[in-house]
């Protein structure tokens, strides 16, 4: 079981299908993901099952806070095991131009104080630099932890490296390039059982390209170069990512290959159905470097600013085989 208070939301392909094709309409990130500017918190009854009466803040200019505290429950066929993986608190501020993230959180048992994000946005126009310690951007960027690209790349939700970042926005279509300078060597939580952490590039290059022809079709291409300075050695990333959907059903899938030692390949798929406004039905499968997963997810977005995520998963692998019962919270303000 794990569970998850957090800023984050999953409202991509909503909000894709009711024509916010960049992310930075809604995010203080130009990639997406993270912390909800002021705008995007406005858009939140467009996307819930139920709306009370409130009014709604539809400045660019404001002040946002969020927190994202996680614990977890694993249970597998050698171990179970129970612990606090993060407590992170985020706070975003944007003013005409300009915006800033800063984030701080504790992690592991010995609640240790760590930050892996903060930067500066500058909007010219339709161009965006950011300047700072984040994620790059690579396939697309919403809050499941558990995504293979990333994973596997080394950048998930608990990593980042120190970047310049450029980013051009135009009606159908969008790049960024991302000039990537220093990783994170450790993880940033304890895990019960020692467990050998991969050794990141310490430079590198980062390009993505999006491509929306209309609100139900957005595909996108990243691609990450780094430099190891430890081995010498030269590390490729590649991935192939979109969103197809129309107002009640989507299909979100990456494809991703990494050309380094083994050339492992890996992606998922999802397929989303939308009984009612608000609540979306998934199917997911998601193959690793050596594993695979597969399972269903629920996401209801329940009033404005409110979200439950509940998924069952079913992990297989050569080592051992798990069951993940998950309960996200998302919260924002």
């Amino acid at each position: 079981m794990l569970t998850l208070l957090t800023i984050d939301a999953l409202s991509f392909p909503e909000n894709t299908r009711l024509g916010y094709p960049s992310c930075y309409t809604c995010h203080y990130s130009p990639t997406g993901g993270g912390l909800l500017n002021p705008y995007g918190k406005s858009t939140a009854p467009e996307i819930s099952s139920f709306n009370f009466e409130k009014k709604q803040n539809k400045s660019d200019q404001g002040l946002s806070f969020g927190s994202d505290i996680r614990l977890i429950y694993l249970k597998t066929t050698y171990f179970e095991a129970a612990f606090p993986m993060q407590a992170d608190f985020e706070l975003g501020l944007n003013y005409s131009k300009m915006s800033g993230v800063v984030q701080a959180g504790f992690y592991g048992k010995d609640a240790e104080l760590k930050s892996y994000k903060g930067y500066l946005v500058y909007l010219h126009k339709n161009q965006i630099f950011r300047l700072g310690k984040f994620s790059p951007a690579f396939g697309l960027n919403h809050p499941d932890h558990k995504l293979p690209g990333r994973n596997y790349l080394g950048f998930d939700q608990r990593s980042s490296s120190f970047n310049l970042e450029y980013t051009f926005l135009s009606k159908n279509y969008s790049f960024n390039t991302t000039f990537i300078g220093g990783f994170q060597k450790q993880p940033l939580y304890n895990h019960p059982k020692k467990i050998d952490i991969f050794e990141y590039g310490d430079l590198g290059l980062g390009f993505q390209a999006n491509f929306t022809p209309k609100a139900s079709i957005y595909q996108s291409f990243s691609a990450i170069i780094l430099q190891d300075f430890e081995t010498s050695l030269i590390k490729k990333y590649y991935s192939l990512s979109g969103i197809l959907g129309s107002k009640k059903i989507y299909f979100i899938y990456e494809l991703s290959k990494e050309k380094f030692k083994k050339k492992q390949q890996t992606g998922y798929f999802k397929l989303g159905f939308m009984p009612i406004n608000g609540l979306h039905t998934l199917y997911f499968f998601k193959k690793f470097s050596n594993s695979y997963s597969y399972g269903k997810e629920f996401i209801w977005y329940i009033v404005n600013g409110i979200e439950i995520n509940f998924s069952l998963a079913t992990n297989v692998s050569e080592y051992q085989n798990s069951n993940d019962i998950i309960l996200i919270t998302h919260m924002y303000f």
